[in-house]
């Protein structure tokens, strides 16, 4: 079987329809999608219907929260914040509705799909070096968690007792390790690379790709600023921070 695992959309249509257009292409059997389908971007509503359409699986994450008042917002930035408020006012009741009944983590077969951390997921703590993956993976029993919340691509690896980072943008999952897998995020990278992040899952190969996609950025970043929203949430898209 083979698994398309999306991350961190935050209402970027024009991010992801090109990524669906690639997963298109690839033809997966299943859709996943480790949550934050809405903040930040300007069009939460459409993202939503989408993801309800193609989607198999899905958790929560801490927008979602934000926007159904779960987490306090005075815990985001300033943007997010902002963001959180407008994506509130103009979702409709039924994609707020679909938003409350996501789970914070789902376990399939050997995967855990969390949005942010194996260990306490509602804390929405970050997995950002060996050290944090270290600690996570004494929670994690099974062999696979897929995550994004860092809207970086990175992979943790686990053998006996010692972890390490897979740089690789495509490997092999060995019998004897564990992985923590961060697809990056489809619409607003940070690992300084601007195109849509994904990653792509063989299970029958065992093999394991991230891969990049290209999208108009000029496109959605005009959308943001007619909406109101904070113009460094436009202009960060551009390089990817």
């Amino acid at each position: 079987m083979r698994l398309a695992i999306i991350s961190d959309i935050h209402a970027n249509l024009e991010a992801f329809e090109a990524v669906l257009r690639k997963i298109d292409d690839i033809k997966p059997d299943n859709i996943l999608c480790l949550g934050d389908i809405v903040g930040y971007g300007p069009n939460p509503n459409e993202c939503l219907q989408k993801v309800k359409k193609i989607v198999d699986v899905s958790v929560v994450g801490n927008h979602e929260y934000g926007v159904l008042g779960l987490t306090d917002l005075r815990y985001f930035s300033v943007n997010a914040r902002l963001a959180c408020e407008w994506t509130k006012d103009v979702l409709t009741d039924d994609n707020m509705s679909y938003l409350s009944n996501l789970p914070i983590q789902v376990v399939r077969e050997h995967m855990l799909l969390v949005h942010s951390t194996p260990k306490a997921p509602e804390e929405w703590n970050y997995i950002l070096s060996i050290q944090d993956a270290f600690y996570q993976f004494n929670d994690l029993t099974e062999k696979v968690c897929l995550i994004g919340h860092s809207h970086e691509p990175i992979t943790f690896t686990k053998g006996n007792e010692t972890c390490g980072i897979i740089d690789d943008k495509k490997f092999l999952i060995k019998e004897d390790s564990k992985y923590i897998i961060n697809c990056g995020s489809v619409g607003q990278p940070r690992d300084n690379d601007p195109r849509a992040s994904f990653c792509l899952i063989n299970e029958e190969k065992e093999e394991v790709q991230i891969i990049r996609v290209p999208y108009d950025i000029d496109k959605v970043q005009r959308k943001i600023i007619e909406r109101g929203l904070p113009r460094f949430l436009a202009e960060r898209l551009s390089i990817g921070v």
